[in-house]
């Protein structure tokens, strides 16, 4: 299967209980479905035992991002003005 993918690789010292943690934040993000969500698709372990989320890339970036929040608070800015 090929698809643009966004790679999040932590770099944290792992403990039992942040994997345990990690495994459970992995099973809920997966069962999210919305489209001003990001998909995770996998999540898995490095080669060198470290932790990683394979989640949908959006396109557009940030920018993008921020003029679409701009257009639903009414402004150019993202922000309201007093």
């Amino acid at each position: 299967m090929h698809r643009d993918v966004a790679l999040k690789l932590p770099h944290v010292a792992w403990s039992p209980a942040l994997n345990a943690g990690w495994r459970a934040s992995a099973r809920s993000w997966e069962r999210l479905t919305h489209p001003n969500i990001a998909r995770l698709y996998d999540a898995g372990l490095t080669s060198k035992g470290g932790h990683s989320w394979r989640w949908n890339y959006g396109h557009g970036g940030f920018e993008t991002f921020r003029k679409q929040i701009a257009g639903l608070q009414g402004d150019s800015g993202g922000t309201k003005k007093a």
